[in-house]
């Protein structure tokens, strides 16, 4: 048990680990802070002599003991009066509060007393400094202090918020340090920690204040806002797949979003899940809320499989039938019901039962069971007939059901992909599509069974609806109707092919006309449509034509609307003069289009009338020649005297002064000249013996003669 000597120690070390020759023993005495591993503490022993003992226990045990001396170390405490100085202060000096004597230093580069510590504030400049005091005894001490310098203090505080009820407590800070921080939520006034949950919800007034000559303080407003809370719950931890889906209870912030995970089928709103969709396992639904302070919280769902109790229906069944194990959705259950013999292998004996309706139940037991109940039947005999309403059904029709006359519980099939109820025999007729179809109904197993069939036809649903036409005008030629389905008959007034739907406006005429559409037949169908047929543009102009050079012609239009002339006219009827043959036209519109008609009004040259001579003077009994000019036909008036009075030229022998005028014409237009023959009395009469008519202007006429004539 011999003790490893140990030099003189300072009460200011480190712990010490001390030695033996052989280990297994315990230490004891002063400063021993371990008896087992012989742990010596000089600050705990203290300065003086210390005697420490070591005892190996045992038959062949040993015990040895030593002086251990501990010096009392130095203590290099010491201090400034504040921790931070403006350069306009007093040069600080340090106060020793530990050992004496020692030698003081600064960093980086800066001017301080090694003697007592004044620190020259000027010399230095402003920064942060770290003053070091060291102790030169047998047992030195060395510690430090921080100083800043400023110029001059700042308190600008740093912004800092909004926070949250359950935010952790935060530092604030300040452009520069050594202040001091008041204010509601403030846990300490000297780092300047602000606790949100302290505080509370609201806003709150911190303040910071540097004390000194140079010292400053400024305000900020922090907004605490309460957190939100996402507690929830669910009835259980554990649910059954097919039970019930759980919808769980928040008890704190309500409108957040439900998740679940690993993937599963939650309401996200709600949280209902879905246990079937989301399946056995083990599952953690997470709730979030979504608001400034947003929290989220956790709840642990177990999903296990639920059984499925329901039964393979069964019979009916005779009684001389042999017995029979009846079978469920997921075994381990338990049956029971009269014919029962076997509860856990559900045998079923159709004698033990006896003829009647006998009621079986299917029990799981368990956190997840589950429980089914049939009916099964047995006859002394089975009779599988039974009917429909109808051997004739359309695709809109309602579902047509089977009718059972004889043995209730049988099975319905249905050939040709006909789609059926196996158990009511329910024809789905939109499913099972147009054809003709073999329903069969087998009731019974074994020696006591019967089938029968029934043929059902389903037709097609004829739809007679009418594609919209028109409207149309009286002027269109006939269009062919059409509809849904084909084959039926079209009737109406404008229909003039029954079969094919041809509809004539022009037979029709104008106004609105009733058209109906047949479909005949079990599955037949009726439409009507309403057709407009409108009037369509008609005009005609009548008028004089042709007409001579300078006359007037009258134009009307007759048309079955406003009249628009390319003269600009909107009447009927216009006058016109035309100095040339022109074509006048005139439109008519409506919704059915513009109809036009024209004419042609012929202008005549007016014929220039003339008569040679325009004039004469002759004597009683003569005669002179009149000629006109101008026409292709002449007529001269008054006829007295004349020798023709539709001549161009004709012999007037006028008895007294006459104007004569002719009317020439050029088979369209006339024009009319005149001419005075001046007839001038005759003396000494005497009567020619002959004349000759030769034309020659000379005695041409028998006539009485005078003197003057």
């Amino acid at each position: 048990a011999t003790i490893t000597p140990v030099d003189t120690l300072c009460s200011n070390e480190d712990t010490l680990r001390l030695q033996a020759v052989d280990g297994g023993g315990t230490w004891s005495g002063n400063g021993i802070v371990d008896p087992v591993n012989g742990i010596f503490d000089p600050a705990v022993a203290g300065s003086g002599n210390h005697q420490i003992i070591y005892q190996i226990p045992g038959s062949c045990g040993d015990s040895d003991s030593i002086t251990i001396t501990v010096i009392a170390g130095d203590d290099a405490s010491f201090s400034y009066s504040a921790g931070a100085y403006c350069l306009s202060d007093p040069d600080p000096v340090a106060v020793v509060t530990g050992t004496t004597g020692g030698v003081f230093s600064i960093t980086p580069s800066g001017v301080v007393d090694p003697v007592n510590g004044t620190i020259d504030l000027s010399m230095t400049g402003p920064g942060t400094f770290t003053v070091t005091y060291a102790t030169a005894g047998v047992c030195p001490d060395t510690s430090s202090v921080t100083v800043v310098i400023d110029s001059f203090f700042i308190a600008t505080i740093t912004p800092a918020g909004p926070f949250c009820t359950d935010d952790p407590p935060v530092t604030l800070t300040a452009a520069s340090p050594g202040g001091i921080w008041t204010g509601n939520g403030i846990t300490d006034a000297t780092t300047g920690t602000f606790d949100p949950s302290v505080a509370g919800q609201g806003q709150h007034l911190i303040t910071y204040t540097i004390g000194g000559s140079c010292g400053d303080t400024d305000s900020i407003v922090i907004e605490v806002q309460q957190a939100d809370d996402a507690s929830f719950s669910y009835s259980d931890s554990i649910f059954c797949v097919l039970a019930m889906d759980p919808v769980p209870v928040i008890q704190g912030t309500s409108g957040g979003v439900f998740t679940i995970l690993p993937a599963g089928s939650i309401n996200a709103t709600t949280g209902q899940i879905d246990l079937d969709a989301t399946g056995a396992g083990n599952y953690t639904v997470i709730y979030a809320t979504s608001g400034q302070c947003a929290d989220t919280q956790q709840f642990a769902i177990r999903i296990i499989p639920g059984y499925d109790a329901t039964i393979t229906p069964a019979g009916p069944f005779c009684v001389n039938e042999p017995a029979i194990n009846l079978t469920a959705a997921d075994p381990g259950g338990v049956w029971q019901g009269n014919g029962i013999t076997d509860a856990n292998n559900g045998t079923f004996d159709p004698s033990a039962a006896g003829q009647g309706s006998h009621t079986i139940i299917y029990t799981i037991s368990g956190v997840c069971g589950d429980s089914d109940t049939i009916t099964i039947d047995v006859f002394n005999s089975v009779d599988a007939s039974f009917t429909y309403p109808a051997t004739e059904f359309c695709l809109n029709d309602t579902n047509p059901v089977a009718q059972i006359a004889g043995t209730p519980g049988g099975v319905f099939t249905m050939d040709n992909n006909g789609v059926i109820d196996n158990a009511t025999g329910e024809i789905d007729l939109p499913a099972s599509g147009a054809g003709v179809f073999t329903v069969t109904y087998a009731v019974g197993n074994g020696s006591c069974a019967d089938t029968q069939s029934l043929q059902i036809t389903i037709d097609t649903v004829s739809d007679a609806s009418i594609t919209p036409a028109g409207p149309f005008c009286t002027g269109d030629t006939a269009v062919m109707l059409t509809a849904a389905s084909p084959g039926g008959m079209w009737s109406g007034n404008g229909i003039v092919a029954n079969v094919a739907g041809l509809f004539d406006p022009r037979v029709a005429g104008p106004g609105v006309h009733m058209v109906t559409y047949t479909i005949s037949g079990n599955c037949g169908d009726s439409d009507t449509v309403f057709i407009t047929v409108n009037q369509s543009p008609q005009v005609n102009i009548s008028g004089t034509s042709p007409i001579c050079e300078g006359d007037i012609a009258e134009l009307s239009a007759v048309g079955s609307g406003s009249v628009f002339w390319s003269t600009g006219d909107t009447v009927g009827t216009i006058s016109v003069a035309p100095s040339t043959t022109t074509t006048y036209s005139a439109a008519v519109s409506n919704s059915c289009g513009i109809a036009v008609d024209s004419f042609t009004v012929e202008v005549t040259v007016k014929p220039q009338a003339m008569i040679v001579p325009d004039s004469a003077m002759i004597t009683s009994g003569s005669s002179i020649t009149l000629s006109a000019t101008g026409g292709t036909s002449y007529l001269w008036w008054p006829d007295d005297g004349l020798t023709c009075n539709d001549c161009q030229q004709t012999i007037a022998v006028p008895s007294e002064t006459v104007t004569y005028c002719v009317e020439a014409s050029n088979g369209n237009c006339t024009d009319t000249a005149c001419a005075v023959v001046i007839v001038q009395p005759c003396s000494n009469l005497f009567i020619p013996t002959a004349f000759s008519p030769n034309g020659d202007g000379i005695n041409d006429i028998f006539r009485i003669l005078g003197d003057d004539c």
